[in-house]
């Protein structure tokens, strides 16, 4: 536990989940599995047990397969904003780290299809990033660090580089460990104990605690410092 003390970082870039890390979408998400399972005869309280910060298309495929369609699961997750967009709110922070940061440095990579993410990003005033990873784009969700791998790639960051991933789901960052980055947990979800022992390397309330002072000119890397975490994790 940390009070009180800053961290310094340089890194090559930024990647961030959307849901929960971005977005408070959690009521809302919540709402959709209850209205979902009512009309399909499964067990709301059962799936929101696993099924935060994965694609609804791994879900469905373990429960009702027949379902776990993209444009199934597009239609039905499009709906969320529109049908329940009144629950959520935003991540404190979100939207003024994302504009201070270089529009060529960061990305989004999340479990949620291109309606959904769109509609959150578009209802929140978030420009739409260049790399914008949603589940339609990977054939293996988080955990997997698939998405997350395709998003260093497509901003061009160098290997070997630092960079840093924001999560707020055990899945998402196991999927950013996994990809090699640093991982910045968000305390929205879960508690802050359950993200710093699902790996998560610093831990902070919300991205109030993380900001973006510049671009080092002769390395072209970020110079990012988290303010008062709740928990880091020793090298």
């Amino acid at each position: 536990m940390t009070v009180g003390e800053s961290y310094k970082l340089q890194v090559s870039g930024t990647l961030f989940d959307l849901d929960g890390t971005l977005v408070d979408s959690t009521p809302s998400v919540v709402s959709y599995w209850y209205d979902f399972a009512a009309k399909y005869g499964f067990d709301a309280a059962k799936v929101l047990e696993t099924s935060h910060g994965r694609r609804s298309k791994d879900t469905l495929a373990e429960l009702k397969p027949e379902l776990a369609t993209d444009e199934f699961i597009s239609q039905m997750e499009g709906q969320i904003p529109i049908r329940w967009g009144d629950q959520a709110k935003l991540i404190e922070g979100s939207k003024a780290l994302l504009d201070s940061l270089p529009s060529s440095k960061w990305a989004i990579v999340t479990s949620g299809t291109y309606p959904l993410a769109s509609g959150w990003l578009k209802m929140f005033g978030f420009v739409i990033p260049s790399v914008f990873i949603t589940a339609e784009r990977v054939t293996r969700g988080k955990p997997d660090p698939a998405g997350y791998s395709m998003a260093h790639d497509a901003l061009k960051l160098a290997d070997g580089q630092p960079f840093l991933v924001f999560e707020d789901a055990p899945a998402g960052i196991t999927a950013g460990k996994l990809a090699g980055a640093t991982v910045i947990g968000i305390a929205s979800t879960y508690s802050a104990v359950e993200v710093f022992a699902a790996g998560a390397d610093y831990v902070v309330a919300d991205l109030t605690h993380v900001k973006y002072f510049g671009t080092n000119v002769e390395t072209g890397l970020l110079d990012i410092e988290i303010q008062d975490p709740l928990f880091v994790r020793s090298p």
